[in-house]
């Protein structure tokens, strides 16, 4: 499996792949619940994917259904602010946090994901997507 994650930290690539899976799981959650707090994001949807983490309910579900389709209107919404920066008709920091809400509602569907290691290392690169920085890197390791 290659990682996205292996192109902006290889370094925690290795480490995540020393974890447990319980602490793998747990840095999933961690990672996107930060992301999801760092960028404000509030919907529903979202109040049910954490619902379902905190009760273990990984892999095909509905709340992961219901959010593929938050992580779709956000994306198709970044994509729209990009459209409109590039007519000049938005400015470039208004497609940055449509494209960092989106990336955290990602990351949070990823946490979803049943295989604990995927699950850890793209929730991770979602929220490093999300900010540009790893800055939430010590909650992680």
């Amino acid at each position: 499996m290659t990682a996205r994650l292996a192109t902006v930290a290889p370094d925690l690539v290795e480490v995540l792949g020393r974890k447990s899976p319980a602490q793998l799981r747990a840095i999933a959650v961690q990672a996107s619940a930060w992301i999801v707090e760092e960028v404000g994001l509030v919907d529903p949807r979202l109040d049910a994917a954490f619902a379902a983490l905190r009760e273990m309910r990984v892999g095909r579900s509905p709340e992961r259904d219901a959010l593929k389709l938050l992580v779709d209107e956000l994306d198709e919404r970044a994509w729209d602010v990009q459209d409109e920066v590039d007519a000049g008709r938005a400015r470039q920091e208004e497609y940055l946090v449509a494209f960092s809400l989106a990336r955290a509602a990602s990351a949070v569907w990823f946490a979803l994901d049943g295989d604990t290691l995927q699950s850890a290392l793209e929730a991770v690169y979602e929220a490093q997507a999300a900010t540009g920085d790893l800055a939430g890197r010590d909650l992680l390791v």
